[in-house]
């Protein structure tokens, strides 16, 4: 309740529109969530998609996940364990 209406009041502040867009974006600024959470996030949902045009294979998915990304295919691998 207390998010809704510090929401509600920024908007009304900035004159800015009430809409889920908006609060995703104030939620990211207002570092509600993590960016560790964002990029798990982020790369299962990569992994899946391209794992799905590549037909399943997972080593060139994860590297082209870790180039995307500049991180090192041995931490994509590490992410998607934890799915």
């Amino acid at each position: 309740e207390k998010l809704n209406t510090n929401f509600s009041t920024y908007c009304d502040k900035y004159g800015q529109e009430k809409d889920i867009h908006r609060f995703i974006t104030y939620i990211l600024d207002h570092g509600l969530i993590p960016p560790s959470a964002i990029r798990k996030y982020t790369v299962k949902e990569i992994f899946d998609e391209l794992q799905h045009r590549h037909e399943g294979n997972k080593t060139q998915v994860v590297n082209l996940i870790a180039e995307r990304f500049n991180l090192s295919a041995r931490s994509i691998w590490n992410l998607l364990k934890k799915r």
